[in-house]
């Protein structure tokens, strides 16, 4: 609107102004203007991406945060619902993930396991218990039946249990 009333202003005839419009800047102005003009604009560009826009960005982030972190919203309501629905379309893969990292984290600790349970099974023994716990090879069987545990069931316990964590 306010661009037509320049237009009318400054060229009363529309083929003047198309004229001039279509005229190159080298035409209407010299070369130093024109490398002027150039700096001034690629300084101008960097001070507003440098700060400027840095400070805009802040804000605007600022502002959508506060509002989409409030303590009366809940998971499925924050961020207009993408993090419920980015859960729900992932849910299997990040329970898929899970389990892979929990079965990772315990095979990678079975000696610590079977130490675990090696100590909790002599601190319950009495002296016979131990007696004939240690006469018959009671630690080689716990160990045996640790790697059993975690080498062959862990596994498919964790991967039809993870989905029942809730």
């Amino acid at each position: 609107m306010h661009l037509l009333f320049i237009k009318s202003i400054i060229f009363k005839n529309e083929a003047l102004y198309e004229k001039a419009i279509d005229k190159s800047l080298s035409s209407l102005l010299n070369e130093n203007t024109i490398e002027t003009v150039k700096n001034k604009a690629e300084e101008y560009t960097k001070n507003f991406i440098y700060s400027d826009l840095r400070v805009y960005a802040k804000n605007k982030v600022t502002n959508f945060l506060s509002r989409e972190i409030d303590e009366d919203k809940t998971i499925g309501t924050a961020f207009n619902g993408a993090i419920k629905i980015t859960l729900d379309k992932n849910l299997y893969k990040l329970g898929d993930f899970v389990a892979l990292q929990l079965i990772k984290l315990v095979k990678n600790k079975k000696e610590d396991i079977k130490t675990l349970v090696s100590n909790k099974v002599s601190e319950n023994l009495n002296f016979l218990e131990k007696m004939a716990y240690n006469f018959m090879g009671g630690d080689e069987i716990l160990s045996n039946c640790v790697d059993v545990l975690i080498d062959k069931k862990i596994e498919g316990f964790i991967n039809d249990r993870v989905f029942e964590i809730a």
